[in-house]
């Protein structure tokens, strides 16, 4: 202790800090968007990063295939009386 000095104690905790961060990064699964029922389901697999992965392309998926439909709805109620009656997501 007596050797160590505080730019060495600062460059030690910033160094467990960082490798901190990598872990957090690619160790814990990003669950943005999901409902808690699947939250709970993602870490019944462990950390489950793939499995969270493996959620959230289904959900953008399903919203891309409702944001067909909307385009689709849109382009019907604009043809059935010549106004533009639009639906947004």
């Amino acid at each position: 202790m007596a050797n160590t000095t505080p730019s060495g104690a600062f460059g030690f905790y910033a160094t467990v800090c960082f490798f901190g961060w990598v872990g957090v990064i690619f160790c814990y699964p990003d669950v943005k968007g999901m409902t808690l029922e699947d939250i709970r389901e993602v870490f019944q697999h462990g950390f489950g990063v793939q499995y969270a992965r493996e959620i959230q392309r289904g959900a953008e998926q399903r919203r891309d295939t409702a944001r067909e439909n909307v385009g689709v709805i849109n382009q019907v109620w604009s043809g059935v009386d010549g106004r533009n009656v639009g639906v947004n997501l």
